[in-house]
């Protein structure tokens, strides 16, 4: 992140999504979080998912053609790292 990655996590659920939400709060480390509670923002999160440094929590829901574009700043400083918290009981969400 320090290095102007932007980084998007994935979770498999609403519940794992959260309590790393509050995990990175408590550490207050700057993210936003994607899953089906907070779908009324999807659009400003995703447009926000490609800014340097920024940390997006999302569910598996945020993966459906979701194009997060990366401003220049990412692109430079390397794109998107994604972190995948576990393994998806569906093998083709792992693809």
């Amino acid at each position: 992140r320090n290095a102007g990655r932007p980084i998007l996590v994935g979770t498999t659920s609403v519940e794992i999504s959260e309590l790393i939400g509050r995990t990175l709060k408590i550490s207050k480390v700057p993210h936003q979080v994607l899953n089906a509670k907070m779908h009324q923002k999807e659009a400003e999160v995703i447009a926000q998912a490609g800014q340097p440094g920024m940390v997006t929590i999302a569910t598996n829901m945020a993966g459906r053609g979701t194009d997060i574009k990366l401003s220049p700043e990412a692109k430079s400083s390397g794109g998107l790292a994604i972190i995948g918290t576990e393994r998806h009981d569906s093998r083709r969400v792992d693809r």
